[in-house]
């Protein structure tokens, strides 16, 4: 909660928080290239590594490729490269 406004998930609060106090740097400015790559790494975790955390500690072996953001860890790391 900050004052009327709530704000729920962990990147959802990053960002709201980055962009209450844009004078302490802690994320590019709107409009910027850099922009980008901030939503990128922002977001990969939750949409993108979580899923495969979550199937991986179950010990699920056999699951749907589309149940997961890339189907595995080495169609992930790819996108994890700058």
């Amino acid at each position: 909660m900050d004052g009327d406004v709530v704000v729920t998930e962990a990147a959802a609060i990053c960002a709201y928080i980055a962009d209450k106090f844009p004078e302490k740097g802690l994320a590019p400015a709107p409009g910027t290239p850099a922009r980008g790559s901030y939503y990128r790494y922002l977001f990969v975790p939750g949409t993108t590594l979580e899923p495969m955390f979550t199937i991986a500690s179950l010990g699920i072996k056999d699951y749907p490729a589309r149940s997961v953001a890339l189907a595995t860890w080495n169609a992930a790391s790819p996108r994890l490269r700058p």
